[in-house]
């Protein structure tokens, strides 16, 4: 959930690849900056993570072998990954408050429910009351009380990674950011405002900054220092994540030009160590990163895995991949009808198909 509006970046990237004029594109990229990581869970790489699949008993959590580590339960379904020995839990039947947190018990962990919750990451997770996103820690505690607030336009809250998380701090009067900050796990304000801004991967968050004197996107590190910077007369945007020394970067331009995606791989020196040639891009972890050269439908797929050198490696078979976590990822096929992890050289763990 980490939480992001998978429909409206859909609707975004369609409207991109529509678009002729480079200002207007490059407001349109800039705006899915922070919504690039759709088909990630919200947890730190960093963090150990067991996946929520589905099996005929119903949802439940599982491991990188295959085992269970929540068995499956019918009375509601996991909505996220397992951090921290706890998964975000929907129950059938609550209308207002219908999460909870479940331990690796398969245990209600705490009272405490929610109107939305994501999993946990460096120890906090996010979580709505009424229409106030705050933080827990994993004792159901409030690190940050409810105070960022929550717009019908979309889950737009990040997940913390090297100590700092990405909230909004105002909407547009069409409920979409219009600024965003970063604050520390005591609520402080450490960065921002930006225009855009990403969650915080392996050091390094995907911002942008625009002021009546300053155009700047990039990536930056904690220390809100640029790592690599972009002008708007190169026609580059970031694409949302860092990972084994790469950035994904859009070429704007490339894509005006050529009328199609052109997402790819920088290094610090602004050079391209795998082309643009993407629609979406996921986190390189194990070596592997999820791709989708799908022009019609990127936010769905198919999606496949590429190493660090861009070559194929899992063909692009999958809708919706998960980044790898433990050694396995989550992926699902046959227009979500059938689901389950795979190892690093695509070969089935567990496999789940609900129409049979």
């Amino acid at each position: 959930m980490a939480s992001r509006n998978c429909g409206e970046m859909q609707l975004t990237l369609m409207s991109i690849r529509n678009t002729k004029n480079l200002r207007t594109f490059l407001f349109l990229c800039l705006l899915i900056v922070a919504t690039s990581a759709c088909a990630t869970s919200g947890s730190s790489a960093k963090d150990v993570t067991y996946f929520n699949v589905r099996s005929a008993e119903g949802s439940g959590i599982m491991d990188c072998s295959g085992n269970w580590v929540i068995k499956p339960r019918s009375d509601g379904y996991f909505t996220n990954v397992m951090v921290d020995g706890l998964a975000p839990f929907y129950q059938n039947g609550q209308i207002s408050t219908p999460f909870v947190y479940i331990n690796s018990d398969g245990e209600v962990a705490f009272d405490a429910e929610f109107r939305l919750a994501a999993p946990f990451s460096e120890g906090l997770a996010a979580v709505l009351v009424e229409d106030q996103w705050g933080f827990i820690d994993t004792t159901g505690k409030f690190a940050i009380e409810p105070r960022y607030s929550y717009s019908p336009g979309g889950n737009y809250i990040g997940n913390f990674s090297d100590g700092l998380v990405n909230v909004v701090e105002k909407y547009t009067v069409y409920h979409t950011p219009e600024t965003w900050i970063y604050v520390d796990k005591q609520g402080n304000q450490i960065l921002g405002p930006y225009q855009s801004a990403a969650s915080f991967t392996n050091g390094a968050a995907a911002v942008t900054l625009i002021t009546d004197e300053v155009y700047k996107t990039g990536y930056i590190n904690p220390e809100g220092e640029f790592l690599l910077e972009f002008s708007q007369e190169e026609g580059l945007v970031p694409t949302g994540s860092y990972s084994a020394g790469l950035f994904a970067v859009r070429d704007v331009s490339r894509q005006i030009e050529e009328g199609k995606c052109a997402i790819g791989f920088m290094n610090q020196d602004k050079e391209w160590v795998i082309e643009p040639q993407f629609c979406y891009v996921g986190l390189f972890v194990n070596g592997l990163a999820p791709v989708s050269r799908d022009e019609a439908n990127s936010a769905l797929g198919p999606y496949g895995y590429i190493n660090t050198k861009g070559e194929r490696m899992i063909d692009e078979v999958y809708n919706f991949p998960t980044n790898f976590a433990g050694g396995c990822a989550l992926v699902h096929w046959d227009e979500f009808q059938s689901s389950g992890l795979i190892d690093n050289q695509g070969k089935l763990i567990y496999q789940f198909n609900s129409v049979e």
